[in-house]
Formats: structure tokens, sequence, C-alpha cells
């Protein structure tokens, strides 16, 4: 981890300060997981 904050451009901004404008991997990373999401089918099963 080169760099870190609440704010996604902000991060960036500041990991490319530190390496220079190379292809960096921003990710959230917190002690809580995230909320899972449902998403529908557009499968029915058959006995429906």
């Amino acid at each position: 981890m080169i760099a870190s904050g609440a704010d996604r451009v902000g991060t960036a901004k500041q990991a490319y300060a530190l390496v220079g404008y190379v292809p960096v991997l921003v990710r959230r990373v917190s002690t809580v997981p995230p909320a899972p999401v449902v998403l529908p089918s557009v499968w029915r099963s058959p006995l429906a």
C-alpha cells in the first residue's frame, strides 16, 4: 500500500505523487465487509 484516504481521486493523486504516473490499483480496504448485493435472475424455475 502506497497511499490511503477516504477519497478515491485524492488517494490516486497521492499515489501518483509518490510513484509517478504509472498504472495503480485503487481498492477499498475496510474492517467491515460491504453489504451483499442481490441481483434478480432472468432464469425462472420450470416449476414456477
